[in-house]
């Protein structure tokens, strides 16, 4: 996966198995950068693992840490929300 590319100034993060999120982070800014987050978390996965990632997304922003906890809510908003779809079939 190429990640050279990567910015290399803060942000969030999130790493992808086709089209599932498997793992959303971010980077605080200064030596840690949305691209060193990148390797970090790459670097952790088996070749084996069916949870590898086969792609990436990331946003700039000014306060990493909170826009991470504003798309962890969405996400638990968007889980909840297709839980009660699937309980109304």
């Amino acid at each position: 996966m190429m990640v050279e590319d990567a910015p290399k100034t803060r942000g969030v993060f999130a790493l992808w198995a086709n089209d599932e999120l498997v793992y959303l982070g971010h980077a605080a800014g200064g030596a840690v950068t949305i691209h060193s987050r990148l390797f970090e978390e790459l670097a952790k996965l088996a070749p084996d693992d069916p949870k590898r990632a086969t792609h990436y997304s990331w946003e700039v922003c000014a306060s990493p840490a909170e826009r991470e906890r504003q798309l962890t809510e969405q996400l638990a908003y968007v889980d909840r929300t297709e839980l009660k779809k699937g309980n109304e079939a």
